[in-house]
């Protein structure tokens, strides 16, 4: 049998002890004398846990508060880790799994949330840990990861492992009106400074209006395009319907190229591998080009909406395309009129593809500003 000291050994966390069936307990005394013991299960996830209830112990103690014994208590990496696992059961996506992990464990708020049980976190925990760990960056952000959060905290109350939501009161504002200024030209400056993976993917949110980011964009896979009937089917998880897009005959093309090209079922890679996030390489690709305003990918979208309204696209066919849920869900087989008006509404894009693409950055022409301005203005006409 073990010693006491011998079971303490795998623990660096004072009072936390593995019993000689593989339980770990936390032992402890009040300020009256009496001794207190808390049973977790088995294995490293059942050590931590008791270790975070340790910490939380003598936390409370030292405040002069009495320890919430009733029970192991519930710390937010566990709930996170069983809220991420049943969201891959039912299907979500690995790129957005990546988006909760990297917000959980890279930005550092899982650690900042796992000081307490779920259970003793109040809002203004939550919200601060938010706040001071993206203060430099947008509102839409910030509300998308307190959206994440939220998301987790109602998993753990609805199986009954969390009583409470801390974020139960929180509700998304009403974000300001962005300020949109990129325009085809510049859209096609930015892209003849962008590396290759870049370009392809700026390609692919053009012509197939795709949401930015790990929901749609870093999604997009192969069989995602019915090459046949020239169209691509699209699942918006935001909407939780699919879009369809017609293809264009130039970005079909070159689509074809990728694919025989492709290391992975994603089709916006680099380098062997999925694209997770384009941040950094679009904001460089601004700088060479001289771009003296901030660009985000989502402007591609809102563009993209603009150039076909402006032209006069049916509203109702550009909706279906961004995968607007306002405008109702599209038949699961699309009938040729239906793909008639898409077709009559995508042919209004302007054409962002040169006949002849460099596969790197180095082999791009430098233009003399009048010719590049000509060049521009041909590039962008109507087909």
């Amino acid at each position: 049998m073990k010693t006491s000291k011998e079971r303490k050994a795998k623990s660096n966390v004072k009072n936390v002890y593995e019993k000689p069936d593989g339980r770990w307990v936390v032992m402890y005394r009040d300020k009256a004398g009496k001794q207190h013991m808390e049973y977790f299960g088995r294995g490293d996830d059942e050590r931590k846990r008791a270790e975070a209830f340790a910490l939380h112990v003598q936390a409370e103690m030292r405040l002069g508060k009495k320890p919430d014994t009733k029970g192991p208590q519930v710390y937010f990496e566990e709930l996170a880790q069983k809220y991420l696992n049943d969201r891959r059961m039912y299907g979500v996506s690995e790129m957005t799994v990546y988006s909760l992990k990297r917000m959980l464990n890279e930005h550092g708020i899982g650690a900042k949330l796992n000081k307490k049980p779920v259970d003793q976190l109040i809002y203004t925990d939550v919200t601060e840990a938010i706040e001071n760990e993206y203060k430099d960056r947008s509102l839409s952000t910030k509300q998308r990861y307190l959206g994440y959060l939220r998301a987790i905290f109602n998993f753990g109350v609805r199986t009954k492992m969390t009583k409470s939501n801390p974020l139960d009161m929180w509700k998304k504002t009403d974000e300001p009106e962005r300020q949109m200024n990129l325009t085809v030209e510049d859209l096609m400056k930015i892209m003849d400074a962008s590396p290759e993976h870049l370009r392809w993917a700026m390609m692919c949110q053009w012509y197939l209006a795709t949401r930015p980011g790990p929901s749609e964009l870093y999604a997009l896979t192969w069989d995602c395009f019915d090459l046949e009937k020239d169209v691509a089917k699209i699942y918006c998880r935001k909407t939780k319907k699919t879009k369809y897009v017609p293809l264009r005959p130039e970005f079909k093309e070159i689509l074809l190229e990728k694919r025989a090209k492709a290391k992975t079922p994603y089709v916006i890679e680099y380098r062997g591998k999925p694209v997770r996030q384009l941040r950094n390489s679009l904001k460089t690709a601004c700088r060479r080009a001289g771009i003296p305003y901030h660009v985000t990918m989502y402007e591609l979208r809102h563009l993209f909406t603009s150039e076909l309204r402006g032209k006069g696209a049916v509203d109702k066919s550009v909706a279906d395309m961004l995968g607007h849920e306002n405008e109702g869900t599209m038949k699961k087989h699309y009938t040729h009129t239906m793909k008639g008006a898409l077709e009559t509404a995508i042919s209004f894009l302007p054409s962002i593809i040169k006949k002849e693409i460099p596969t790197h950055i180095d082999e791009f022409p430098s233009f003399p500003i009048d010719k590049l301005l000509a060049n521009l203005v041909s590039q962008c006409s109507v087909n």
